[in-house]
């Protein structure tokens, strides 16, 4: 390690409650948001594309991701640590669904890349099979991390938090995935831009485009909270092995990934006026359907 930092107990228990605290504020703004993209999803014809299923079941990953945030504010106010181990099988759902999550940020960036680089091809792709496949990925790397996590996982005390989960070489294996599934989904998002770039002109000023545009905006959000958030826990974990400051760091950083867990539907809304027109149809601000017209990358409403 290269420093020989350390933290008290009490000062990481003040700094978990500070952090936890916020983490619950977003974790209401986060179901909120998120239960109404799902909810809209279910109920709108004009949201079945494999890109908005993605987008659902993102957002119901996102929700997964925050549930362990009330175990971890409890444990911050009532100062308790537990074993590793049992932190372990506490966050096991919680930090499956931060797994899924963050491979579907992938996936998402992948599905749009062959939408707009292999459109024929694209759209003759069995709809339910392709969705299967995305998620069987999901499970499969979740399923490894687990593994990883499982044979790694010692008796040694932390104040549990969602990547606590895993410990020692398994966290180590769980970050430099994350960090190379960001670094991933940059490359291709600015592959991406080229595509776009190069649609004739009628395309660049259609409503697909402008739709993918919120798309665009919404995951170079997540990529800046996720990206920041695993970057700083991988440059922390060169800094010190002292788990009171790796956690203390956790509950700072982890911020940025929460911020970002919170608004999808707030980008949704202000940026894409398909999602904008069913969110107001769910609330009942406008009645009857939307119609819609097959575009060459995906399918859209008229406007």
């Amino acid at each position: 390690m290269l420093t020989n930092w350390t933290l008290s107990d009490d000062n990481l228990f003040r700094v978990a409650r500070v952090g936890g605290t916020l983490f619950l504020l977003l974790m209401g703004f986060n179901v909120f948001g998120n239960g109404i993209i799902i909810l809209t999803t279910l109920r709108s014809p004009n949201l079945r594309s494999p890109c908005h299923v993605f987008i659902a079941i993102q957002a119901f990953t996102d929700i997964g991701t925050t549930l362990g945030h009330p175990l971890f504010v409890y444990y911050a106010y009532s100062e308790t640590f537990i074993t590793f181990k049992t932190c372990f099988w506490y966050m096991f759902l919680p930090n499956s669904c931060m797994n899924c999550t963050t491979f579907l940020l992938l996936c998402i960036g992948v599905d749009r890349y062959i939408g707009t680089k292999y459109v024929i091809w694209y759209k003759s792709l069995p709809r339910v099979r392709y969705i299967l496949c995305i998620l069987f990925g999901c499970f499969f790397y979740d399923f490894l991390l687990k593994v990883g996590g499982y044979l790694t996982t010692n008796d040694g005390r932390v104040l549990c938090l969602v990547p606590e989960g895993l410990a020692s070489k398994g966290k180590d294996i769980w970050v430099a995935s994350q960090i190379a599934i960001n670094v991933t989904v940059i490359v291709i998002y600015q592959k991406i831009k080229k595509n776009i770039r190069n649609c004739n002109g009628a395309a660049k000023h259609s409503d697909p485009r402008r739709i993918f545009a919120s798309l665009y905006l919404i995951q170079a959000c997540y990529i800046f909270g996720w990206a920041t958030t695993m970057v700083l826990l991988g440059i922390q974990m060169v800094l010190t092995d002292n788990m009171n400051v790796m956690v203390a760091c956790e509950s700072i950083v982890g911020l940025f990934a929460n911020i970002n867990l919170a608004i999808p539907f707030l980008v949704y809304y202000t940026r894409s006026t398909l999602y904008r027109v069913e969110f107001r149809r769910l609330f009942g601000v406008i009645p009857g359907r939307v119609g819609y017209v097959e575009s060459a990358v995906f399918t859209t409403e008229n406007t």
